[in-house]
């Protein structure tokens, strides 16, 4: 990856890499920078591909002014809604949240404050499929590249995981694997744990076992003294799993863990481009 770097004449300027032990696969991350003139957007790929080949990489190129179009999922709890628009309206989320939809319609005014549309699609146990569909016309229609479960208390089925796999992010309010499915908190609390928690991580037809990306956790306490926030309900500026899960968000199958807040910015010179990739060359 270096020499390839050099012989365009560019920059590493992030780089990070690991082994996962169980499958012995070696993943790499790095991102540069690069002139224009020698390397032009249109044909990075290209001219990478000798390079994937020759070593049996599986290459995943992204530029970061790349904004992925993001659909928000809720039901009645706002906080986690609230929170990713809060913060998508800051500036902080690098993306583009184009749709909110819920089962429920608490939300509607949420969603138009922050100027994105809103749908409303009940559902009961007998039209879940039907719903479903809904769902995932909406998600076309708006050509959403990303789900995010913000507080969605509903179980996903095939229709939705078979349309996005690893494209569905859920904040689930434990710190996975301990304390899956509903009601986590008071199973925290009969079990007297010390440290409660929040998990971004990515949905799977398994409940609650998808690759973490994103966690936090907050101190517990007696039940004589009452319930604790949310650890997902931070302030604004705090690092949430939420904000966090998105942010950080990558190839589900290469480890993916939370990132720095550092913001990466693509140089203001039209001649210049940045741009970020993630492979995993074979086995090590």
């Amino acid at each position: 990856m270096a020499e390839f770097v050099l012989t365009v004449g560019g920059n590493i300027v992030h780089a990070e890499q690991h082994v996962d032990p169980e499958t012995s696969v070696f993943f790499q991350r790095v991102e540069f920078d690069a002139s224009s003139d020698a390397l032009p957007r249109d044909e990075v790929g290209e001219r990478f591909a000798d390079v994937a080949s020759r070593f049996g990489m599986r290459v995943d190129l992204r530029f970061v002014d790349d904004r992925p179009r993001i659909a928000v999922l809720a039901s009645r709890e706002v906080h986690c809604l609230a929170d990713l628009l809060a913060r998508w309206r800051a500036g902080e989320i690098s993306a583009e949240i184009v749709t909110v939809i819920s089962n429920h319609p608490d939300h509607a005014a949420l969603a138009e404050f922050s100027g994105v549309p809103f749908h409303y699609l009940p559902v009961t146990p007998d039209t879940k499929a039907e719903q479903e569909l809904q769902i995932r016309n909406v998600l076309h229609a708006s050509e959403v590249e990303l789900v995010v479960l913000a507080r969605y208390m509903r179980i996903l089925g095939p229709t939705l995981l078979s349309a996005y796999p690893a494209r569905i992010i859920n904040i689930h309010h434990s710190f996975l694997p301990a304390f899956t499915g509903a009601r986590p908190y008071h199973q925290a609390q009969r079990r007297g744990v010390k440290l409660i928690g929040a998990t971004a991580h990515y949905v799977t037809a398994d409940l609650d076992e998808g690759p973490i990306i994103a966690q936090d956790v907050t101190a517990g306490l007696p039940s004589r003294l009452g319930p604790r926030p949310h650890p997902e309900r931070t302030r604004p500026g705090d690092r949430g799993p939420g904000a966090g899960g998105v942010r950080s968000r990558g190839a589900p199958d290469a480890g993916v863990r939370e990132q720095d807040d550092r913001v990466r910015v693509a140089k203001s010179a039209a001649s210049h481009q940045r741009w970020n990739r993630t492979w995993s060359p074979g086995r090590s």
